[in-house]
Parts: structure tokens; sequence; C-alpha cells
């Protein structure tokens, strides 16, 4: 990290010519923060042109340390949730003052009991709280060596619609073995014995340097310069070829992510002559060469088409002019009418389990998508073998556009299609389309597997386009042109530690696909921990808080240490419940709901708040039918003397229906391991749930006295209440699977979002 390159580079003097200084275009001549120089071949001066937090590395960490605000829907959820349980303890509040205020009650005692009821409802634990699911997902990525730079990013991990992934060093690995090359005029791939001109270029027109005796630079260039079989002699700006003949370097004009080619110019030994030689992808050394109509287009899409990264090599001699001069030649007077000379095929395999873990993700109802800077045949083939594209469906490659093209001709296109494939120079294309008309975005971009010679701010505004349909979008990618598309998506994940990393919020050292599936599960748990504490919290709260209003009415209340033991049933509850593993069986095709403003987790707390409420009144009617049963009457002289029988049945029933909230709850299957494996909050409800039944039953003086409880002498109406508490766990129990979790969430809910996605798709 922040060593001002992902690789050891080759860095040259800045060309003296007119152009204007840009940090994009003269990155080969710039030294960033944090490079360590490992040679220098001759003496030279160097211009400071930033410093401090004004450098790439110093604008990285600022980012790091000061990152710009970012909304996440969960946590507006949040906001509205505590606003909502504000209003509701005002309105209450208000409702008590004016009772108590009817009765006498003393202004202090008044104030207490109303800022009381307000305080319970909003809990200063809940922020504490909805970061363990968070922690402990954090927790198992680091042991898979994946990091996280922003906790937050974990509840939009567990709601990911689109996944965007790069192709080389990604989904294939980052080394590519040479193959061969396709000579001008042939078909076949020549292994070995290239002609002296082609072997010349492949020696040459390269970035390679040498350090303490080893080769360094880009991967490619390393395997196609020791397929040349040259040597590259001290100094670095002279090869020596098989023949014995020496070339010497003049002018080299670096590779440039715009341009997507690369040139040098050489001298054969004393020779007169100048060598110019070309490489760069094919679709853009062809328009340079002068027998462009002799360079087949079939035999580049039968090499593409076989998933292989293909290389064009151009050549060009001339003299008349003296070396001194070469330097204020221009880019576009060197690279022209070039003579073809054939294609440098490399294979790019698959990386190991990319094929599976691609289908492990499409069996989570997760759409995939390939967005990359190769050519376009090569990326359909690759995404065929990795099941992004079904091999049985046809895929519609775009490389250009009539300019006659509109939103019309494009929607009759899309009717017969079941995939599209495209260039980076027809996303443009579309994108001027498309602004003007919605639902010709909303129509297309689906359907668009492929994404090929794509620019860096090309990959962004893909990812912006899908988040402007609603979806979080994940990009996976491990270059520095992934960076911008990286620091967009709701989720940016880097598979390499360079200057990727630092865009990302998410890191994995482990250099495959494996990391989204890994994210994925626990981002998915996480989400549903978090939903779930906030949901036992809210429910427990507002039982609590039911409980004290019914007390209210007598001028009763719960005692200081009853307070105290429920809130810790809550928070031990709340703290614990995270403490379980991600699913490990395959992905739900059905997402965990993201929003806690949806319908399914306030029915679903509706749906517990009913019969917890509904056994409470239960209860205290059960009570004041017993013939022992005398009612509170509260004495101004005693103060805060609150022991009665209605205090003792509300406080001991509510124990039981806490640990019954956190028990049902506490759900398993499909996101994350059963509650069984969770042996800390297994223990903590054994051991809550035997103090209980010993409050409950035991009539211990001394701990009757502790917690102020007037505790029935009839024993039976004792058990009674443990009848009623495994009554409410039952009626509780069957309310959330069977129609929540059952009827409502499968055949309402799930019924309701399929209509609406029908809909959308019948509009667009």
């Amino acid at each position: 990290m922040l060593t001002g390159e992902s690789i050891q580079v080759l860095k040259t003097p800045i060309p003296n010519n007119s152009n204007l200084y840009n940090l994009e275009d003269s990155a080969p001549h710039i030294l960033f923060a944090g490079t360590r120089i490992v040679q220098v071949n001759s003496d030279l001066k160097a211009l400071v042109t930033n410093t401090g937090f004004l450098t790439s590395k110093g604008s990285l960490i600022r980012s790091i340390m000061y990152p710009p605000p970012m909304d996440y829907a969960f946590d507006r959820d949040c906001t509205k949730f505590c606003v909502l349980m504000f209003l509701i303890g005002v309105g209450c509040a208000i409702h008590i003052a004016i009772k108590k205020s009817e009765r006498g009650i003393p202004l202090g005692d008044l104030v207490i009991k109303t800022l009381d009821s307000i305080t319970i409802l909003l809990p200063a634990a809940l922020p504490a709280t909805l970061t363990i699911g968070k922690l402990y997902a954090l927790k198992n990525l680091k042991k898979k060596d994946i990091f996280c730079t922003n906790s937050k990013v974990l509840t939009c991990c567990g709601s990911i619609d689109v996944v965007c992934l790069d192709k080389t060093g990604t989904i294939t690995e980052d080394n590519l073995d040479f193959i061969g090359v396709v000579p001008k005029g042939q078909k076949t791939i020549q292994g070995q014995d290239f002609e002296e001109v082609v072997e010349r270029g492949m020696a040459v027109c390269h970035n390679l340097a040498t350090y303490e005796g080893t080769l360094q630079g880009d991967h490619l260039e390393v395997q196609m310069f020791k397929a040349a079989g040259g040597k590259i002699l001290e100094g670095d700006q002279q090869v020596s070829l098989k023949n014995g003949h020496i070339l010497k370097l003049l002018e080299r004009y670096q590779f440039s992510s715009n341009l997507r080619r690369m040139s040098v110019i050489v001298q054969n030994g004393s020779s007169p002559d100048y060598e110019i030689f070309c490489k760069g992808s094919p679709e853009i050394i062809k328009p340079l060469c002068k027998n462009s109509s002799e360079i087949s287009d079939e035999d580049l899409q039968s090499l593409t088409k076989q998933g292989y990264r293909v290389i064009s090599l151009a050549t060009r001699k001339f003299s008349g002019i003296p070396q001194s001069h070469l330097e204020t030649l221009t880019r576009e007077e060197i690279e022209t009418d070039l003579e073809y000379l054939g294609y440098l095929v490399f294979e790019n395999k698959l990386k190991p389990g990319s094929k599976n873990i691609i289908q492990e993700l499409k069996h989570g109802n997760l759409a995939i998508k390939m967005i990359t800077g190769d050519n376009i045949e090569t990326a359909i083939s690759v995404a065929k073998e990795c099941g992004i594209i079904p091999e049985h469906e046809s895929v519609k490659v775009l490389t250009s556009l009539p300019s006659t093209a509109s939103s019309e001709s494009l929607k009759t296109m899309l009717k017969s299609v079941d995939h599209l494939a495209v260039t980076g120079t027809v996303w443009s294309q579309l994108m001027t389309i498309m602004a003007k008309d919605e639902g010709l975005l909303k129509s297309t971009l689906p359907k668009i597997q492929v994404f090929a010679r794509m620019a860096s701010n090309q990959k962004q505004q893909v990812v912006e386009q899908f988040q402007g349909l609603g979806m979080n979008v994940c990009m996976c990618g491990d270059g520095a042109n992934d960076c911008s598309a990286l620091k967009t998506a709701n989720v940016g994940i880097s598979l390499t530690e360079s200057e990727s990393s630092m865009a990302a919020h998410l890191t994995s050292r482990v250099q495959n696909i494996s990391a989204v599936l890994d994210i994925v599960r626990e981002g998915r748990s996480a989400l549903v921990t978090t939903i779930t504490m906030v949901k036992i919290i809210l429910t427990t709260n507002i039982v609590q808080y039911i409980g004290l209003l019914l007390l209210y009415e007598l001028d009763a209340s719960f005692a200081d240490l009853q307070f105290l033991y429920l809130d810790l049933h809550m928070l031990i509850y709340g703290f614990f419940i995270g403490y379980v593993d991600a699913y490990s069986g395959p992905l739900s095709p059905k997402a965990p709901t993201k929003s806690l403003v949806s319908l399914k987790p306030n029915l679903s707390i509706i749906g517990q708040l009913i019969p917890t409420l509904s056994f409470q009144f239960l209860i205290l009617w059960m009570l004041r039918s017993q013939n022992w049963f005398k009612p509170y009457q509260h004495d101004t002289e005693v103060g805060n003397d609150f022991m009665s029988y209605e205090n003792y049945v509300v406080f001991t029933l509510g124990l039981f229906q806490y640990t019954s909230m956190a028990v049902i709850y506490s759900r398993g299957k499909p996101y994350r391991k059963p509650m069984w494996t969770n042996v800390t909050l297994m223990t903590c409800i054994v051991i809550y749930l035997c103090i209980d039944l010993i409050i409950t039953l035991g009539d211990i003086q001394w701990l009757n006295g502790l917690f102020e409880l007037m505790v029935p002498l009839d024993t039976e109406f004792r058990w009674m209440i443990i009848g009623i508490a495994t009554a409410h766990f039952i009626t509780s129990l069957i309310i959330e699977e069977v129609f929540i979790e059952g009827l409502i969430s499968r055949f309402i809910l799930d019924r309701g979002q399929t209509c609406q996605n029908v809909k959308q798709i019948t509009e667009a």
C-alpha cells in the first residue's frame, strides 16, 4: 500500500515538446510519493510539483482520515425509528404527566416519571448493540484475509443486487502465458522460429528493466521478451538479440491506457536507419498501418473467440533525421504509415474456482457483469467459460452503432436479444441515447453482460447507471483503472494491496473472487443480525414501557434493580445474538430484507407485540380474579415502595417474554447458522431461565427483598405464570414462523415484489 506503483516500473525523462503537463498522460515520467527508487542509470534532476496532502498518496490518506459523508439507507431507517419512538414517548409522557398531576403527585416525582417514560423508549445502548453484528462479521472476514476500511458498508454487502467483475487478474490469472505469433498473411500460431523483424520488435517494444540480474516489469512483457530470446544490457538502453546484433533504444513512448498502445525507436548498431516498433490493441494498431486492408478481422475474431489475449505488432523504418532531433517528434508523427507484422497471442487462464464461485453468486440471484479493457470477443469467450453467459444462449455483439440509432430502433433490437456485449465506444453512444429515455436504460442495462474496451471513467459510469436504477452495486477489481469504479460502488472489493486497495472499502489478500462470496455471506449475516437486534431492542423496550404504563396507572412502578435486571436481559441478548457465523451452505436466491421501514420487519414487530401485550393483560386479569388478591395502594408518605402483586406478575412475565423474543428472532438458515451453534447466547439463555424460574417460583426472602417483590403465597398461581409464559412463547413462535415468515413473506410480499418487477419490465 502507498508505495507509489503496484509493480516495479521504468520511469523516463519527461519529453522536450510543447505538450502541456498532465498528471494522467505524464505518469511514466512522474515519481509518486511513496515510491522507492531501486536503480538509477544516470544523473538526474527532479522537480517537486506537489507535497503533503496534495500528492496522490496524501490525497488517499486524507480520504481515509476524513472520508466524505456516506448516506446509508440502513442508518436512515434507524434514525426514522428513533424519531418515531421519541414521538411516541413524548405523547405518552404528556399523558402520564396529566394523569399524575390530577392525582396530586409532587412536581419532582412527576418530572422524573415523565422523563423516565421517554428514556425507556430510546435506549442509550442501541448504537452499541447495532455494531455487534458488523464487528463479528469483520472478525470472520479478517480470518479469511479480507480487511475493511468502513464497517458501515457491511450492511450494503448483505443487499447487493449487481456484481461487476474485472477480467484480467480478477476472474482470470493475472499472469499471461505467451503462446506464439500469427504472422501477417497466416492463420496458424507459430510457437517458435519467428521472423527476425518480429523478434526484434518483441525484444525492444516494452518497458522492462533489469534489477539485480532479474527482469522487472509487466508479466506480459516479460513473457514476450523471454520468447524473443533477447538480453537487456547494462543501463537498460541496449538489447542483445539471439543473432548477436545489438539494438540501441533511442526513444520510448510508454503505454497509455487512453491510447492503448506504446512505441519505441531503436537503431541497429551503427546503421543510419531508425526502426520504429509499435504494439497495442488490434483495433488501435490497424488504422495506423498503411497495409490495413491486408489485416484480417476474421483471424482476430477466431483467436479472441478461443479466449486468447491478442496484441498487434507493427514497424516502420526511417532515416535522415539527426539523433538529437528525435525527441522533438510527436507520437502522431512516429506512429503512422506502419507496416503490420502480426498478432502476438497470449493465453489468460481462468483462476481456479472462478466458475464455481460465479455459479454460486448467480444461485444467490445476483446479476454478474464483466467490465474489462480487453478485446470484446476475448471477454465474451471468458464470460461463457466462467458461466456469466450460458453456453447455449446467444450474445449480440455491438462494436458500433449506426448514426441513425434511436431509442425505438434499440428497443426493437432488444426484443430478440438474450444478452448484449458492448465496447466502450458503443457505451458512450448508448449513454447519449439513454440520457433522453429512462425506459431504454431500464431495459438495456440488465441485458448487457460484457462491457469491453472500457476506460476507467466508463467503468465508473456503468456503476453509477446501475445505482441510478436503485440497485446496490459491488465492484471487484485489482488494477489502477478500477479505482474510480471501486470508489463509486456501494461495495468496492480490491484483490490487491496496491493502489486500488486505497479506493476500495474491502481488500482481500486472497487473489480470487472467493472474497466476493465470503463478503456477500458475511454481509447478509450482518444485515440480518442487525435487523434482529433492532427488533429485539424495540420490542422489549415497548413491552417494558407498556408494563410501566400499566403500573403508572396504579401510581406504582418497577424497582431500580428490576429496571436494571430487565435491561440486562435486553442488552445481553442483543449483544450476544450477533455471535453467530454466516450460513456456509448455498446462497439463498432471496436476499434478506434490506430496510427497517419495510413491511416485513414492521409486521414482525407488531406480530410479537400483540400476543405479548395480550398475555400481560391476561395475567393481570387472572391476578385480580384471585381470592387472596389485594390491590396496590400508593402511600405518599412511604415514598418509592412499589411492592405489589401487580408489580410481581408484570415483572416476572416480562422476564420470560424477553427470552422468548430473543429465541424467536434468532433465526438461522438461510443467512446464519442455527441458534444452537451460538454457544455464548445459549449459555446466557440457560442461565437467565434458571434465575428467572428461581425468582418466579422460589419465594426466597432475601431475593424477594433484593428485587422488592411481593410474591403470592399461592404456589399454583406462580406456576400459572410459567404456563402463561409458555403459551406466549408458542403463540409468538407460530405467528413469526407460520404467518410472518410463511404466509405473508412467501405468498404476499414475494408475490407483490414479483408483480412490481413484471410491471417495471413491462413499462420499460
